[in-house]
């Protein structure tokens, strides 16, 4: 009976280990669930303004004096219409950038930081939405597991030292912006392939969504962006 008694005791005490296990997992889940892309807005941007709060100063070199300084296209908006050039929307983007605030670098570096931070946050969306396929569905049993390896890639890409050039050097925007284009094209065609993945399972004669096809155009529209921004 002794026996008996403990074995049922311990079974009891198992369970409820696994029931409370099971449902702090759902409520971490459904924590990064809710506030995963604010939590990472906030780590990458503290992260990337501390770690290149010292360059706002930092004057114009080398590429930067005859594409920025001494471009003298950059004065006149209207000359950026109708599109033009294989760089046009880097050329655009300093053109907007000596509109408002002339050759003040602190500008130029603001700018240059918050496209690094929004490629961070679309490392971290690519992350979850590679977690977010089939296979890795089915590959994947923790939950919590795709924020964590989402979150550190962020903050990895925020951080890593080979991401200075493109931050500091005011003229590689225009490899900061076509990454930011790129990553976007990428992230949106994920997004749009696994709304069609949901649109078939529910209706096998169906293919696409009026959300899908948008997806796929805003997908195809960031490639072109991309495309010129830097040839």
């Amino acid at each position: 009976m002794g026996k008996v008694s403990k074995k049922k005791r311990k079974d009891f005490e198992n369970k409820e280990t696994k029931q409370y296990t099971s449902e702090g997992n759902k409520a971490l889940s459904s924590f990064f669930t809710r506030y995963g892309f604010l939590i990472t807005f906030l780590l990458t941007t503290v992260s990337a303004f501390l770690i290149y709060s010292n360059t706002f100063s930092s004057p114009f070199h080398f590429d930067d004096t005859p594409n920025i300084v001494e471009n003298y296209k950059l004065r006149d908006l209207s000359i950026f219409w109708p599109p033009s050039d294989t760089r046009y929307i880097g050329s655009l983007s300093f053109a907007l950038n000596y509109y408002f605030s002339g050759l003040n670098v602190f500008g130029y570096h603001l700018v240059n930081i918050i496209i690094h931070i929004i490629n961070s946050i679309l490392v971290w969306w690519l992350v979850i939405l590679t977690f977010r396929t089939p296979v890795m569905e089915r590959i994947n049993t923790n939950p919590q597991l795709k924020y964590f390896i989402a979150i550190t890639a962020s903050l990895l890409f925020v951080s890593h030292p080979i991401q200075t050039q493109a931050v500091t050097y005011i003229v590689q925007r225009f490899a900061s912006l076509a990454t930011l284009f790129y990553l976007l094209s990428l992230t949106l065609y994920i997004k749009a392939k696994l709304q069609t993945i949901q649109v078939e399972a529910k209706d096998e004669n169906k293919f696409f969504s009026t959300s899908t096809l948008t997806f796929y155009l805003l997908s195809l529209i960031s490639a072109i962006l991309a495309m010129k921004t830097k040839e």
